[in-house]
């Protein structure tokens, strides 16, 4: 092992990178780590883009995280459209606790009466 100071980054970037195209998507300051799976979403035209690698490289004084990215190339798997990847669903909660609480109440009776019904170890059948 040697006694040599470890490497201090003066700056740190993430590239999205796009391999099909050998073409750079983003570059973005700082570092963001994505795990093989996740999606980025893309615009013009709008898609999602499915991470197939991420990679932390060290060079001469600068860190770099390198996303590799899957971008869809067919039409039919570009679009996304206006929905977002993760829709959000809007809920009354008023309207949809009490129904919860009513089947709970429900489900507990039958629970400890079905607990009623079983006999005791040792005590008379």
């Amino acid at each position: 092992m040697t006694n040599e100071e470890p490497m201090r980054p003066e700056s740190i970037e993430t590239v999205l990178f796009e391999p099909d195209l050998q073409r750079t998507l983003a570059v973005l300051p700082g570092a963001v780590w994505l795990s093989p799976g996740d999606i980025v979403e893309l615009e013009n035209p709008p898609r999602d883009a499915r991470v197939l690698s991420s990679r932390l490289q060290l060079r001469e004084g600068r860190a770099r995280v390198l996303i590799v990215l899957d971008v869809p190339g067919g039409q039919d798997d570009v679009l996304r459209g206006d929905t977002p990847t993760e829709a959000v669903l809007a809920v009354d909660v008023d309207e949809v606790v009490p129904a919860l609480g009513e089947d709970l109440d429900r489900e507990l009776e039958a629970l400890a009466s079905d607990i009623e019904a079983v006999p005791e170890e040792g005590s008379p059948t």
